[in-house]
């Protein structure tokens, strides 16, 4: 499925805004980006979330723990960069 640059930039911002200094489950947060973003972008499927949650963590904006190829085996939180910029807005 091909996305435009402005889907992708809400997916991600979307499950950046779900994320704190807390760890929450992976699948947690498709969950609710599905559930925000599907208004406005149409069902998405939950893979290409879990690739924008994979991606993210590849480009140290977010911290994982467990496997992120099994979305459902691994938890998430904000780098503490990322969380101190949340906590500033």
């Amino acid at each position: 499925m091909e996305l435009k640059e402005e889907t992708i930039g809400a997916i991600d911002r979307c499950l950046l805004g779900h994320t704190g200094e807390t760890r929450r489950p992976s699948a947690l947060l498709v969950g609710l980006a599905m559930s925000d973003l599907r208004r406005d972008f149409g069902s998405i499927p939950g893979d290409i979330y879990a690739d924008r949650i994979r991606q993210l963590a590849a480009n140290g904006l977010l911290e994982h723990r467990g496997d992120l190829q099994y979305i459902g085996l691994s938890d998430v939180r904000a780098t503490a960069r990322d969380a101190a910029d949340q906590s500033t807005e």
